[in-house]
């Protein structure tokens, strides 16, 4: 381990997800980048899914777990492991997803290398995202361009608690935040696959649904923000993968 490798926190939000979770921490622990903490919050899941987490934490000290008395909901159990987390770079990892061994190492480098950028992701399956910074602002919003549960954020660019999750429709709990970040930095993707997620597309009717809390958000996003995306990306269908 080199003393000057920047500290990783790896948010992962749970709830009923015995069927996968066990696989997805363990991407997570075998990442090829050892200076991690995995910071796991359990909402109140009715399956085994809390002692699955206390079952690996017993053979792994990064994990660190919690639970939630009630269910509350993806926003609170985002902020609550953004208050336990120690990194300088936040990471987001889905409960459903598999990172590839490398996908950590990959996004760090990319950091400390741009350090202009305050977000790197990364493509997903069959999912192509754009790579540079213009094009990925432009379809932000709907998380067309951003895969947001693959991102790595560099915590060091942003003001103090500036970080904060409210309670909003998924994918636009995300997008609202990140559209914070595009003022203290630039955006990346990397062009390699280093996350896998075995589950469908929104429906079509599902993204029909989304519609009217992505017009809000985008009239949020200009008055406060001056977003400005292009008259072409506000058709893009919001993928808003879940």
């Amino acid at each position: 381990m080199k003393h000057n490798e920047p500290f990783v926190s790896i948010l992962l939000p749970i709830c009923n997800t015995q069927r996968s979770l066990a696989n997805c921490l363990k991407s997570l622990l075998g990442q090829s980048y050892k200076n991690i903490e995995i910071v796991a919050v359990d909402d109140n899941s009715k399956d085994k899914s809390f002692k699955i987490l206390r079952d690996l934490k017993k053979k792994d000290r990064r994990l660190r777990i919690s639970t939630n008395k009630k269910h509350y909901g993806l926003a609170v159990c985002l902020n609550r492991a953004l208050k336990k987390a120690k990194g300088s770079f936040v990471c987001l990892m889905d409960q459903n997803d598999l990172a590839t061994p490398d996908r950590i190492k990959r996004q760090v480098r990319y950091l400390l290398s741009h350090p202009k950028v305050v977000a790197v992701g990364t493509q997903l399956d069959k999912v192509r995202v754009p790579i540079s910074h213009d094009e990925i602002v432009q379809s932000l919003l709907s998380g067309a361009s951003f895969q947001f549960e693959t991102a790595l954020i560099n915590k060091m660019l942003l003001p103090k608690d500036l970080l904060y999750f409210h309670e909003n429709t998924y994918p636009f709990l995300f997008s609202e935040v990140f559209v914070k970040l595009v003022q203290y930095g630039q955006f990346a993707n990397l062009p390699w696959i280093l996350q896998h997620r075995p589950r469908p597309t929104k429906s079509q009717a599902q993204i029909i649904q989304n519609l009217p809390s992505f017009l809000k958000h985008l009239a949020k996003s200009i008055a406060l923000y001056d977003y400005r995306p292009s008259l072409s990306s506000l058709f893009t269908p919001l993928l808003g993968e879940a």
